[in-house]
């Protein structure tokens, strides 16, 4: 079994939640939401388990069956929206159940919403969320939809195109989900991020071993840099009689592996900053990363080269460049350049093991998986549990 967790945003395109998928054997556990609710359940039993979600919500597909059951409240209310599947049949009796659920403090969902209004009516009273599959619209305008549900909060999905998600922002929708959010409108630029693209320069530095001054040296040549990288620090930092105002503070107080860090978030994040916990691309790039650390590791491999290829193979999306360009100012080893280029060797192959489970492809984790001699599906749900957790709990 592995887990997929797919981004809802705001407005903002800040991350509010997660849709929780389960696969096994590079399918769906089964079809409908039954036999996935009920592991979500097993897997919520562990109070441990909530951690994946860090401070956002997620959300779980459900019918009817699942919803009638007494597994449903091994479901954290608190922590979780019920996403009610469009073949579920609200009768007088799975009202009632939702009211029973509702009145726990569960909120509710209905997937996958074409307009049929006479099929939610019963419920209508109940929901929180409404989602629209866009393709199933056929061309429909999506505001005439959120028209006719006043009042209710519009969940868009898989918004593919940045016109898609204005039309459906400015049509008064309040969330989002689509593989769009992990791919923002930077690359339509065609000179590249320049703030971004700044921290290429140091991490080129610390790549070839260079001294702590040279790094420092790197990072002063960009001013925008310096600042954003001391608030990043800063903000991290806790039980410091004072502020880090220098470099060369920030390089002693955390290191260089933590400068590292740092820097490769920077690129996400540009100069401007932001919470790493809720920008859907930082979360992308860190779980790609921790996963293939930790598989890497599990193969016998460097796990601090695959962490380093996981997290500069969304770099040309973050800032604009073509990825050999990237690759060129990184002066980065042949093993990461091959994988990244290429897709080739065990890094390349972690990498498409990544890709597959972030994108949900049960196909492709299997055959990423048999390129992989040695790694079997518990191992990839054990490092995507480790990534989850970890990327969660950046600050």
């Amino acid at each position: 079994m592995y887990l997929a967790r797919q981004p809802i945003v705001d407005v903002h395109r800040r991350i509010a939640g997660y849709e929780l998928l389960f696969r096994t054997g590079g399918e769906a556990i089964a079809d409908g939401g039954r036999a996935t609710a009920s592991v979500a359940a097993s897997a919520f039993a562990d109070p441990a388990f909530a951690d994946l979600l860090g401070r956002h919500r997620g959300f779980i597909n459900v019918d009817t069956a699942f919803l009638e059951s007494d597994l449903v409240e091994f479901l954290p209310p608190q922590r979780i929206v019920l996403e009610i599947l469009e073949t579920t049949c609200f009768t007088p009796a799975v009202v009632a159940r939702c009211g029973e659920l509702k009145a726990k403090g569960y909120r509710l969902a209905s997937d996958d919403y074409r307009g049929d209004h006479a099929a939610i009516a019963p419920a209508l009273a109940l929901l929180d969320i409404v989602k629209v599959d866009l393709p199933f619209l056929g061309g429909r305008d999506p505001g005439a939809i959120a028209r006719s549900l006043p009042g209710m909060a519009m969940l868009a999905e898989k918004v593919e195109t940045e016109a898609q998600f204005l039309q459906c922002r400015d049509a008064g929708y309040v969330l989002f989900q689509g593989y769009h959010f992990a791919r923002p409108a930077v690359l339509g630029r065609t000179g590249g991020d320049t703030s971004r693209a700044a921290a290429l320069a140091p991490l080129s530095v610390l790549e070839q071993d260079g001294e702590d001054p040279e790094v420092e040296d790197a990072i002063k040549r960009h001013p925008a840099l310096v600042v954003g990288l001391l608030r990043q620090v800063n903000a991290a930092a806790t039980g410091l009689a004072k502020p880090i105002d220098s470099l060369r503070q920030a390089q002693l107080h955390l290191g260089r592996r933590q400068v590292r860090l740092w820097l490769l978030l920077l690129v996400y994040l540009g100069a401007e900053g932001g919470d790493p916990v809720d920008n859907p691309l930082v979360q992308m790039a860190a779980v790609r990363a921790k996963t293939m650390e930790c598989l890497a590791r599990r193969l016998g491999c460097s796990g601090e080269r695959a962490f380093l290829a996981g997290m500069v193979s969304l770099f040309d999306v973050a800032v604009g460049l073509p990825m050999d360009d990237i690759v060129g100012r990184l002066s980065l080893d042949a093993e990461i350049a091959r994988a990244l280029l290429a897709g080739e060797g065990a890094l390349g192959s972690l990498l498409r093991l990544a890709r597959a489970t972030e994108a949900d492809d049960g196909p492709g984790v299997s055959r990423a998986l048999a390129e992989l001699p040695g790694l079997a599906p518990e191992h990839l749900l054990e490092a995507t549990d480790a990534a989850l957790r970890w990327a969660g709990a950046m600050a």
